[in-house]
C-alpha cells in the first residue's frame, strides 16, 4: 500500500510541475532572491548544495557571498531566464532553468539553476559569471 502512496504522489507532483510555466518560476526565483527570501526558496525549490547546513543557510551564504564577490548591484538587477530541455539521460534531468541576474551597474550576472528531474524540481547552484 505504501509504494501505492508513492506512486499516486508521484503523478500528482508530475501533473503539476506539466501544468508549470517554467518561464514564471526562474522569475519567481529572481524575484525571491532579489528580495534575499530565503525561507521562501527553501521551500520552494530546496537546495543541492546545502550538504549539512540548513537549506535556507546555505542559501543565504552562498548568495550573500556571490553578491560580496561580485559588488552586484542587486538593486538596479533585471531578471532573464534561459529554459534548456534534455533529451532522456542517465541522470534523469529532464530541464534546466537558467535564472539570470543582470545588472546595469554591474559586468556579468548572477546565475541560479533550477534542476527538473524525475522527483520535482531543485535548486542546483547560485554562482557569479562574469
Amino acid at each position: 500500500m505504501a509504494h501505492d502512496k508513492r506512486i499516486c504522489k508521484h503523478m500528482k507532483i508530475m501533473k503539476v510541475i506539466e501544468s508549470m510555466n517554467f518561464e514564471e518560476i526562474g522569475i519567481n526565483l529572481c524575484q525571491l532572491l532579489k528580495h534575499k527570501d530565503y525561507d521562501s526558496i527553501a521551500e520552494q525549490f530546496g537546495y543541492a548544495l546545502a550538504f549539512n547546513k540548513p537549506i535556507k543557510i546555505a542559501i543565504k551564504e552562498d548568495f550573500e557571498n556571490v553578491l560580496q564577490e561580485s559588488k552586484f548591484d542587486l538593486d538596479n538587477s533585471k531578471c532573464n531566464v534561459i529554459i534548456k530541455i534534455f533529451p532522456k539521460n542517465e541522470l534523469n534531468i529532464i530541464r534546466l532553468i537558467e535564472c539570470r541576474l543582470k545588472s546595469y551597474k554591474s559586468q556579468g550576472y548572477i546565475l541560479a539553476e533550477i534542476i527538473q528531474n524525475d522527483s520535482g524540481l531543485y535548486l542546483e547552484q547560485i554562482s557569479s559569471v562574469t
